[in-house]
Order: C-alpha cells, then sequence, then structure tokens
C-alpha cells in the first residue's frame, strides 16, 4: 500500500479515535487498525467523510511556495459538474493550478463560482456527464483514469482482506 493511501487511513482513524468510535489497546495489531479505521471510515455520513479528505488533504499539501513553484509546470485536471445560468447542466475537465486545487474544492462544495477563476477549461459539454467519445479522448491525450476512485475503494478493500 503506498504512503498516501496509508496516510488517509491513519487520519481517518485518529478522527474516529478522537471521536470515540473505538479505543486503541497497546497490544492491537497494525492490520486490525487498518481494518478497524476503514470500517468506521465508512459507517461516517458522506459529509463527515468529505470533511475527512478535506482536513487530511489540507495537511498533506505542500506549503504555498512550493505549490506556486508548480503551477509553471503543473496542473491537476478534474472533471466536475454543475448547473448554468440557464439551468442546465454541464460537465467540464479543468486544468487547475496546485496552488489553487484546494480553494477549487472549498468553491465547489459551495456550489457559486466560476470555472475559469481556478483553471483552464480544457473541455465543456452539456449534461452531467461527458460522452463516451470524450472520455476516450481525455483519457488518450491526458492520461485521464475515470476509474480511479473505483479502483482506489477496491485496492482499500484489498488490503483488508488480505
Amino acid at each position: 500500500m503506498d504512503e498516501k493511501k496509508k496516510k488517509l487511513i491513519e487520519h481517518a482513524a485518529r478522527k474516529a479515535v478522537d471521536k470515540g468510535a473505538f479505543s486503541l489497546s497497546g497490544e492491537e495489531k497494525a492490520d486490525e487498525l487498518m481494518k478497524k479505521s476503514i470500517e468506521e471510515f465508512s459507517k461516517l455520513s458522506a459529509e463527515e467523510q468529505e470533511k475527512i479528505r478535506m482536513e487530511f488533504l489540507k495537511e498533506s499539501m505542500p506549503p504555498k511556495e512550493l505549490l506556486e513553484e508548480a503551477d509553471a509546470d503543473n496542473a491537476i485536471i478534474v472533471l466536475t459538474t454543475g448547473e448554468m445560468e440557464n439551468g442546465s447542466s454541464f460537465y467540464a475537465y479543468l486544468a487547475i493550478k496546485p496552488s489553487k486545487y484546494l480553494d477549487f474544492l472549498e468553491a465547489e462544495k459551495k456550489g457559486d463560482y466560476k470555472l475559469s477563476d481556478y483553471g483552464k477549461v480544457i473541455e465543456m459539454g452539456e449534461g452531467e456527464n461527458p460522452s463516451t467519445q470524450v472520455m476516450k479522448k481525455m483519457e488518450k491525450e491526458f492520461g485521464i483514469r475515470h476509474d480511479f476512485e473505483e479502483e482506489f475503494v477496491k485496492a482499500l478493500k484489498s488490503t483488508i482482506n488480505d
């Protein structure tokens, strides 16, 4: 398991312990802690899980100065959805500068923001989801993995069962 996954699970475990979701004994094995952590994390509401993810991101992000240096050569590409001023839905692939990523996540959560304030729109269209053709194009041109979250969850679950 890579370090990012371990850190996310450890962070979730600390939060669960802080909330009194379970207690730890000195004899408890690390694997058991990880299993309990994932189980407790999955019991939290989507809002609580999102709060923990945001705290983890904030704690694990490099200092602002390093992110700003990375802005010149890097971008974080996200697929986001929303509603236009006329009420119709849209999807957009947005290339976000690393130094603006957390700000974007917070703005996205609130729902009232302009994409151009956070990055460059690479591809945009009507509807909540891109077509298969657009998805394949993004996968080919930018290495987008549309199944990333699903695969991440599978990997976490497989570590419990190992």
